[in-house]
């Protein structure tokens, strides 16, 4: 699965008429502005057909929403240590699997959008889940750390074949209490290494849907792909905290489990992508945790286009009449993937016989078990949209 996902990333370099977009200083700031994050039910079909089509025009708005809305509040920052930023809350899991609020903060110069900085709030947990003592406590202190070197998310001028690295390191100041370690409140850090790769890999149009599912016009593209590394160590007393301390909280030293990669459709004009792609892992694999988020708010919708219902239809189904033991069902255009049904004259579906698709654009099943009547075969994609077509057969 990885080499095909990286052979999609260089089959996306094809050129079409006009220069790929230039996202810059002059055209893409970190501003205060709320995006709305909708996540998209698609299939591994459905990215590895990206792959096949070999070229950069990348349709979005044929995906069906699906469970999971995100909010993202882009604020001005108020926070005394982050001025002239913008600040981005959320909450994030942390040690030991507790859920601490956090603030990002981002900055816009010559050089590129960039996070320099981060705050936690202060909260405390029982940690009784994990020990068995309700005296047990897991204390989030309040703190805030500006980073030596920012987390670039857009490096200007940033256009085909940009690249660049970036990263920051990071120590989360907390508290802990375990009766069994006669520890009270013993300062616990985890220390965070943070390297992000990323690179331009291809370039075109996309399009979304926009809240109301209209679908929008095509946007000026960059595709990045991006592999984040992400390295945690943890310390009690200013020691290395003891192996048989972290097992209980599913915690290791050097865990790199957190690292992960995503492909980002950037825009010029915004700080987040038109589109990103999320894997939970390091290597672009793609799995039932892979997710597809599109930003639908602020989107220019295609007034000269509408929403597709139907798709392709069926070209012809022979023979019809049907008299031998197969029929053959000819497709306009692919059928890359769905549900592929049986109905009889009464609108009742029947159990598919067995069937062999020749290709894309052909489909043969097997018509020796079927008696005589009118029957009708419905194709339903990945994307909801359906076709049918009716037969006979005469036995």
């Amino acid at each position: 699965m990885k080499s095909s996902l990286l052979l999609f990333f260089c089959s996306c370099v094809a050129l079409y008429a006009q220069y790929p977009p230039v996202l810059e200083y002059s055209n893409t700031k970190a501003e205060a502005k709320q995006h709305v994050l909708n996540r998209k039910n698609f299939t591994p079909d459905f990215l590895q057909n990206m792959k096949a089509e070999g070229n950069q025009n990348w349709d979005f708005s044929v995906l069906k929403s699906g469970s999971g809305q995100i909010t993202a509040d882009y604020l001005t920052s108020t926070h005394v240590d982050f001025p002239n930023t913008i600040e981005v809350e959320f909450e994030e899991s942390t040690t030991p699997n507790t859920v601490v609020d956090r603030k990002t903060y981002f900055s816009t110069d010559e050089n590129g959008i960039h996070e320099i900085g981060t705050s936690f709030a202060k909260r405390a947990y029982s940690i009784m889940q994990f020990t068995g003592n309700v005296l047990d406590t897991f204390f989030l202190l309040e703190q805030q750390a500006r980073y030596a070197t920012p987390r670039t998310h857009i490096k200007f001028p940033c256009t085909m074949g940009s690249a660049w690295q970036s990263g920051y390191e990071l120590d989360f100041n907390s508290q802990i209490t375990l009766t069994a370690y006669l520890l009270n409140k013993a300062p616990f850090l985890r220390n965070t290494k943070f390297v992000q790769y990323d690179t331009v890999v291809g370039w075109g149009q996309m399009r979304v849907a926009a809240m109301d599912g209209k679908p929008s016009i095509q946007y000026p593209t960059l595709m990045v792909a991006r592999t984040v590394k992400i390295r945690h160590y943890y310390t009690l007393n200013g020691a290395p905290a003891p192996e048989q301390l972290l097992i209980p909280f599913g915690l290791v030293q050097n865990d790199t489990s957190a690292s992960y990669s995503n492909i980002y459709f950037w825009r010029g004009g915004n700080q987040i992508p038109l589109a990103r792609i999320i894997f939970n892992n390091p290597t672009f694999e793609i799995n039932e945790s892979t997710g597809i988020y599109t930003d639908s708010r602020d989107i220019e919708v295609d007034e000269t286009s509408s929403v597709q219902d139907e798709l392709s239809g069926i070209g012809s189904i022979t023979p019809n009449p049907v008299m031998g033991s197969s029929v053959k069902v000819q497709l306009e255009k692919p059928f890359e993937g769905g549900e592929i049904a049986l109905y009889n004259s009464l609108g009742i579906r029947l159990e598919l016989p067995s069937f062999m698709m020749n290709g894309t654009h052909e489909l043969t099943f097997d018509a020796q078990g079927l008696v005589s009547g009118t029957y009708s075969v419905q194709l339903r994609d990945n994307y909801g949209k359906t076709a049918s077509a009716s037969f006979v057969v005469v036995k």
